[in-house]
């Protein structure tokens, strides 16, 4: 079994999805997603969910909540996969910087998916966390591109 340095040593945790990076307990519920040799590469929170991003894929996690009722939440308990695309599918992508977040739109094949993202702070901020996502996508994107050709 693989340690949580080992799996998150080197990822970015973006956003909102920061304070996740400090908890042991949210990073164990994240790598059960993960393959047996895949390590996280960014992780950042989405309005309805999260983004996680690996060597390979990009998973889509929603919150899975123990709930009594319409808005009465018990508890947090882990994570549900809601989407699931592989690099080698994706065509390209686009990422837009909004006043109060941003989307990440992902070319696969016909279909384009986006993804609403939820940042914190100011405007250069979200600017930052954008550029950074960007530029690790598209190092990812190219290299398994590249690796196809």
């Amino acid at each position: 079994m693989r340690d949580l340095e080992e799996i998150f040593s080197a990822t970015l945790f973006l956003g909102s999805g920061r304070e996740v990076g400090t908890d042991e307990l949210r990073l164990w519920m994240i790598a059960e997603h993960l393959q047996e040799d895949e390590t996280a590469v960014a992780f950042v929170s989405t309005k309805e969910s999260n983004l996680l991003v690996t060597e390979r894929r990009l998973l889509e996690l929603r919150p899975h909540l123990d709930v009594q009722g319409f808005w009465n939440v018990l508890s947090f308990k882990g994570y549900a996969p809601r989407r699931e695309i592989y690099l080698r599918e994706v065509m390209g992508f686009l990422l837009e910087a909004k006043d109060l977040g941003g989307r990440v739109r992902v070319q696969v094949g016909e279909e384009e998916i986006v993804f609403p993202l939820l940042l914190s702070g100011s405007r250069l901020e979200i600017e930052g966390d954008l550029e950074a996502l960007g530029s690790c996508l598209d190092k990812l994107v190219r290299s398994r591109q590249a690796s196809h050709d």
